[in-house]
């Protein structure tokens, strides 16, 4: 999770993570209201997320040869080369699983686990019923209802509208201004990154030619 203290430090945590290898990772932030509606104290500024992804990115990226493999980034990469985000407030809808709590009652989200969107009950119902409940649905169609100010912006093909859950903090999202930053800085990487692993490899690659990644290191010392 990154709230408002680690949102500071980029750079202690990417070494943190190499220095351990600390392989799979996802930067999650950590934003709630408190009773007043109000951000919690260790929520971070949008803009701020924004500011640390940038260079959380660019020290992931290095030179088109990640240490690591960070969700979202690779998320959007897999839009970028036909598929399907993984990560489901980067989704079309929200429909990519559901949350079953000890007593077995299942909710569409584990952000909604309140009684409007309690979809039934395990020990009373199969799975399958559940995954395919009328409000299940509902609640997964929701999110195609942008906010007025999404509609136009250029970002919303890889974000459609963000997290429901920070649409019902702040409109059009609390995340917005982060997750702009983000895009406008990442996607030119991201796409040149997704061009280099989608173009056809004419020939085998000696061990000591450079990397088709890009990354200026010898095939035998980077993808090799």
């Amino acid at each position: 999770m990154i709230n408002a203290a680690t949102v500071n430090h980029p750079h202690a945590l990417y070494h943190f993570l190499v220095e351990n290898r600390i392989d799979y990772v996802q930067f999650i932030p950590a934003v709630e209201l408190d009773k007043n509606g109000k951000p919690a104290p260790f929520s971070m500024p949008a803009e701020k997320y924004g500011d640390f992804l940038c260079t959380m990115f660019d020290l992931w990226y290095n030179g088109g040869n990640p240490r690591f493999s960070e969700r979202m980034f690779e998320a959007f990469l897999s839009q970028l080369l036909g598929g399907e985000s993984d990560v489901c407030l980067f989704r079309k809808s929200c429909d990519s699983y559901l949350v079953v709590e000890a007593n077995g009652d299942v909710y569409a989200c584990d952000f909604f686990v309140e009684p409007a969107w309690k979809v039934g009950n395990l020990l009373e119902q199969p799975l399958w019923q559940l995954e395919r409940a009328a409000l299940r649905q509902q609640f997964a169609a929701s999110k195609s209802d942008l906010p007025v100010a999404c509609r136009p912006c250029e970002w919303k093909k890889y974000c459609y509208g963000g997290c429901p859950k920070y649409r019902a903090m702040e409109q059009p999202n609390y995340m917005c201004a982060g997750y702009k930053k983000f895009f406008a800085h990442s996607m030119p990487y991201l796409r040149g990154l997704a061009r280099r692993l989608s173009a056809p490899q004419e020939a085998a690659i000696s061990r000591n030619q450079p990397c088709p990644c890009g990354s200026g290191k010898k095939y035998k010392r980077c993808c090799g």
